[in-house]
């Protein structure tokens, strides 16, 4: 979309007189609306009349803004900027060059795609003579200073909130880069803002949009004022150190992809050893992120946390582990599609009737019959086994004792999904509560009903099946 401001002051000399000892501050209308401006970008303010003079100080500025629409295709991004008058031309699969001069002003875009070819952000460099009256223009086109959103003088960051469009500005040598790109504060954002951070981790989320380039990683970690470490990297393999500066978490690291070395694919945020956060307050932190817990840990003692609509893991490693070479405790995000890999995040799980030691199995199959699941029933050596329409536990096996019912064990044939956080989940809905110490089997009691419930994750009795059994509770 084209923009063309037509022109802006930059008020300077402030009136002392005019304001007032008491006053606490000035609001500026234009239009009837208030214009808002950061302290740091004021030197002073200065009244002159309205006779449509221009301040000599700030330049007169006219720039067409790049495209906004994030999310376009090559093809047609390239068309509409040909009608807008730019000479464009490709580069690679991933880029984008404009160029047009117009209103004396000569443009040199890169917008930039990811592997689907889909339009991320766009970037250009400003000349040192034109960064005062760009920024001008930015204030004028309803972009504020975001003074918080940078730790780098070096590096600001203007928000344009009603049209969702974010502009980063990076002082490099004798020249100012400019990056669009769109306000999205997601984790796997491009153009993220947010750090992310968490008041009871004191963690925070690095760059970590899915499969970015170098250049935006390195304008991230130069906003957090974050210092590379060039031992530590290694720009051939792809691989990038920084030191934080911050006593909890001291470090972090990025992997680029192994073939291109230009798309980012995983992160670590490094703990310090002394300060390692609680395994709740990660828990909590990333399930905020929309990650879930899944019982898993990898062959080094990483804890599994995954998110499944964005095929993105966290690999927690908070505790040392026996014969581990080296303990460097962390969060290691990673693009990555676990799925079959982890326990799943649902599953269909038939609660058993636990009505136990008051009914003959005649009986007690009667209301089985009457169960939503029940699929069919026979008599086995081992008891009398429901077959349920369930695809996740499609039996349950049900005991006898004294001639009464006596227990209900709940049978999958799938070591993931008997893991699945779904069936603690809704024990604890249907008032079971954990019980770490009572006995070898993960133990859950429902104290009201006198039942409880014990998990068989590894096929102990070698029967080929996993399990979780019901019956009258043992731990009084």
């Amino acid at each position: 979309m084209k923009r063309i401001f037509t022109s802006l002051t930059l008020a300077c000399a402030l009136l002392l007189t005019a304001i007032g000892a008491s006053a606490q501050g000035v609001y500026i209308y234009k239009d009837g609306k208030r214009q808002v401006f950061q302290a740091e970008e004021v030197d002073s303010l200065v009244f002159f009349a309205n006779d449509n003079s221009t301040d000599p100080t700030i330049e007169t500025f006219k720039f067409e803004m790049p495209n906004a629409g994030f999310g376009t295709d090559m093809e047609t991004l390239l068309t509409a900027e040909q009608a807008k008058g730019f000479d464009v031309s490709k580069e690679g699969t991933t880029k984008l060059n404009l160029k047009k001069t117009a209103d004396g002003v000569e443009y040199n875009w890169v917008y930039n795609f990811d592997d689907a070819k889909t339009y991320r952000y766009a970037k250009c460099q400003l000349p040192a003579s034109k960064v005062d009256a760009f920024k001008a223009f930015l204030r004028g086109t309803g972009y504020a200073l975001q003074p918080n959103a940078s730790q780098n003088a070096e590096v600001q960051v203007y928000l344009n909130t009603a049209e969702k469009t974010v502009v980063f500005l990076n002082k490099e040598a004798d020249a100012t880069e400019f990056y669009f790109g769109a306000y999205d504060e997601s984790f796997l954002s491009w153009t993220r803002i947010s750090t992310l951070k968490d008041e009871a981790t004191a963690t925070w989320m690095p760059f970590y949009g899915k499969h970015a380039t170098v250049e935006l990683m390195k304008l991230f970690e130069k906003r957090m004022n974050h210092k590379m470490v060039e031992e530590k990297s290694n720009a051939e393999s792809g691989i990038y150190f920084y030191e934080t500066g911050n006593p909890k978490w001291p470090s972090v690291k990025y992997w680029f992809d192994a073939k291109t070395k230009t798309k980012l694919e995983e992160t670590s945020i490094f703990s310090n050893k002394e300060t390692i956060p609680v395994r709740t307050d990660v828990t909590a932190y990333l399930e905020a992120m929309g990650y879930r817990y899944t019982g898993s840990v990898d062959a080094e003692g990483y804890i599994i946390y995954y998110n499944d609509s964005l095929q993105s893991a966290c690999y927690v490693l908070m505790s040392e582990t026996e014969g581990q070479k080296s303990f460097e405790p962390q969060m290691h995000y990673a693009y990555v599609n676990l799925e079959g890999f982890v326990p799943p995040a649902t599953v269909n799980f038939p609660m058993p009737i636990i009505n136990f030691g008051t009914k003959t199995m005649d009986e007690i199959l009667e209301e089985y019959r009457a169960m939503p699941y029940y699929k069919s029933d026979e008599n086995t050596e081992m008891g009398l086994l429901i077959h349920t329409t369930s695809p996740d536990f499609p039996q349950i096996l049900l005991m006898e004792d004294g001639g009464k019912y006596f227990a209900a064990i709940v049978i999958t044939f799938d070591q993931l999904t008997i893991r699945s956080q779904h069936i603690t989940n809704l024990l604890t809905e249907n008032g079971y509560e954990y019980k770490a110490d009572v006995s070898a089997f993960p133990t859950f009691i429902n104290y009201e009903k006198d039942v409880m419930a014990q998990f068989d994750l590894v096929d102990i009795f070698q029967l080929g099946w996993y399990s979780v059994s019901f019956q009258p509770n043992e731990f009084k």
